[in-house]
């Protein structure tokens, strides 16, 4: 027997009998794996989830059987009776010896478990969601890095801005559609982060994967002080691209080396040997390393450690959070237009936060915000001594 007392919901009796097949193979057991199976998808992009499942009291047995009691979380009520549906109407019921009494008080409640019901239930409870995320208060964010990338969904590019504050905490601060990652498209993604109250200014470390019209933005409103950090590992499937098969390994070895020295000086020489050698090979690699020559070395010339350096120095980050993202929508196959591609979006962008850690190396942020603002206060010193 399946009961619960849950009147708010509705449910005033649920009788389950299994029998036949199920007989002494634990049925309640495959009852818990199917409701495992039938609540992922609701419980990553809904928050509804199932508290806590019992193991049932006994075994059964062919001739005599005993009671399972599962115990479910009050908030999941609606879908708690769609799911009961699924489980107690199978066509093959009969064949498995499984019967089922089930006694509604509402009337609205059994209504409710139709399939047009159930999508505008969830679109709804998304669509919440999603205004959720694109309300919320970026006033108490204090980012000290801010990792930007582009994630594209039928045929639809998303940028979108992860933060990393000071204490190490990682924050998925917006996003904005258009068609491609261009200059237009990043400035009404700062636009909208300042009009939530962040503050965007040249102290904060920006790592972008290298796409053109994103640095175009960021130039265009932080100049020369901007301070940017490439991705390594773009940067070096980028150099890869102009080679040839039998150099590509000893070009990502070399660079590897080169940015895993401690010091700025250090990191610069291997870079220039490196420089060297792919000029042997193909001048336009070569090229395209000193395209982002000193981008590359940002995190070495602010002396950040090495631990919080492995971290800073690619957009893994962010790519991580895109991961998540894309597992939670990994069953929906067809897109039916932006507002449904923003809701997926956003309600996994929000799905990925609770999976979110602090960055390792969180020790040295302090350190570094220390060596940024000393950057930014010299050309001040440097000024007040000429005129003196």
């Amino acid at each position: 027997i399946l009961q619960r007392e849950l009147p708010h919901l509705g449910v005033q009796h649920v009788d389950v009998r299994l029998g036949g097949w199920l007989a002494g193979r634990s049925p309640a057991k495959y009852l818990c794996r199917t409701i495992h199976h039938l609540w992922l998808p609701f419980h990553n992009l809904v928050g509804l989830h199932i508290e806590r499942l019992c193991r049932p009291t006994s075994v059964l047995s062919p001739c005599n059987a005993a009671n399972a009691t599962l115990a479910l979380n009050p908030a999941a009520g609606f879908l708690l009776v769609l799911l009961m549906r699924l489980l107690l109407c199978w066509p093959c019921a009969a064949r498995f010896g499984l019967s089922k009494t089930i006694t509604y008080r509402p009337v609205q409640i059994s209504e409710a478990t139709s399939p047009t019901a159930v999508s505008r239930k969830l679109v709804g409870l998304m669509a919440t969601k999603l205004t959720a995320f694109q309300k919320r208060s970026l006033a108490e964010c204090m980012p000290c890095a801010l990792f930007l990338d582009t994630i594209h969904r039928s045929g639809e590019a998303f940028l979108v801005a992860l933060g990393v504050d000071l204490s190490g905490e990682k924050m998925a601060l917006g996003f904005w559609q258009g068609s491609s990652e261009n200059h237009e498209i990043c400035e009404a993604l700062f636009r909208d982060l300042e009009r939530r109250g962040l503050a965007l200014s040249r102290r904060i470390l920006f790592v972008t994967d290298g796409g053109s019209g994103l640095i175009k933005a960021l130039r265009a409103r932080f100049g020369k002080k901007l301070v940017h950090q490439r991705c390594a590992i773009h940067k070096s499937r980028n150099v890869q691209r102009h080679l040839a098969k039998p150099y590509r390994k000893e070009a990502h070895r070399q660079l590897t080396i080169a940015l895993e020295q401690t010091s700025y000086a250090d990191a610069k020489h291997r870079l220039l040997e490196l420089d060297a050698w792919l000029r042997t090979k193909n001048e336009s690699a070569a090229e395209s390393l000193l395209e982002a020559f000193e981008e590359l070395l940002t995190v070495h010339r602010l002396k950040v450690p090495a631990l919080l350096r492995k971290t800073l120095m690619s957009t893994n980050p962010i790519e991580r959070m895109f991961s998540l993202v894309r597992h939670s929508e990994r069953n929906s196959k067809r897109s039916r237009g932006s507002a449904m591609l923003q809701r997926w979006l956003g309600t996994g962008l929000r799905y990925g936060e609770q999976q979110f850690k602090r960055v390792t190396g969180v020790a040295g942020i302090a350190e570094v915000m220390a060596t940024i603002e000393a950057e930014h206060a010299e050309p001040h010193l440097v000024q007040a001594k000429k005129a003196a």
